[in-house]
């Protein structure tokens, strides 16, 4: 949530409730790994965004 990944935190509950009410465990395999592939994209969004940051601060090269 505090990065304002609310899909994250949306797919994290329904994991929670899927083990909670019992689901297969090979449902919950499937779930997990859509979380998984959820948060590399979160956090190779992140990395561009900080990388695009860095480069925007970098001092001008000298002519």
């Amino acid at each position: 949530m505090i990065v304002s990944a609310y899909h994250l935190v949306d797919t994290a509950w329904v994991i929670e409730d899927a083990i909670t009410k019992g689901a297969a465990p090979e449902t919950c395999l499937e779930f997990t790994g859509r979380f998984l592939a959820m948060l590399d994209s979160a956090l190779l969004g992140l990395e561009t965004t900080e990388r695009q940051r860095s480069d925007a601060c970098s001092p001008l090269p000298s002519a």
